[in-house]
């Protein structure tokens, strides 16, 4: 089978295939398929190092920037 034969049948085997999962989420912050230790903890704000964040490439940070509460005046 050509490869793009082999492409185009897999296409359309999964476009036409049933879904095998239905999230039982019923709010955008429903947590209950999550693990209650993880949900119950408090969030804590960890730095990071910039030595890591310098590695990054930030190219893909263009234009996105995020200012948290504790550094706003």
């Amino acid at each position: 089978m050509e490869r793009r034969e082999s492409a185009s049948y897999f296409t359309v085997l999964l476009y036409h295939s049933p879904y095998l999962y239905f999230s039982s989420q019923k709010t955008k912050r429903d947590v209950n398929n999550f693990d209650q230790d993880f949900t119950r903890e408090e969030p804590v704000l960890t730095l990071v190092d910039e030595t890591i964040i310098k590695q990054i490439n930030q190219e893909e940070f263009k234009g996105f920037s995020y200012f948290g509460e504790e550094l706003l005046p």
